[in-house]
């Protein structure tokens, strides 16, 4: 199935952008145009990233940052209001869990962390 949808001149914030949902996203919103602020708390892959997107139609700035914490997430609203004068969605794909261990097992100082950054 195509898409004939653009998004030129929108801008999106994705958190989670350098793992795999989060970069895919990261593609599919620059490939229809939109302008994308990019966050993770994880920056090691954040060149591969930018990298990719830089022939897209739409562009992307990484930012990083951790979602469980407000000044982070705010710096990242402000990145996009103060560059491209709109935010027009958010996509949050930052999430953690601990698949080792059944949640009635987890450590509540894991569970707080956990809930933190996916809820």
């Amino acid at each position: 199935m195509s898409s004939t949808t653009t998004l030129d001149g929108r801008t999106a914030v994705v958190t989670g952008a350098t793992g795999g949902m989060g970069r895919a996203i990261v593609a599919a919103l620059v490939g229809s145009g939109a302008n994308v602020v990019a966050t993770d708390r994880d920056d090691r892959h954040a060149d591969a990233l930018l990298a990719s997107a830089a022939d897209a139609p739409g562009g992307v700035v990484f930012v990083p940052g951790d979602v469980s914490i407000a000044d982070d997430v705010a710096a990242v609203v402000d990145e996009a209001t103060s560059r491209h004068g709109r935010l027009d969605c958010a996509v949050n794909a930052a999430a953690i869990e601990f698949e080792t261990v059944p949640l009635a097992d987890c450590a509540d100082d894991d569970f707080d962390r956990m809930m933190a950054v996916n809820v």
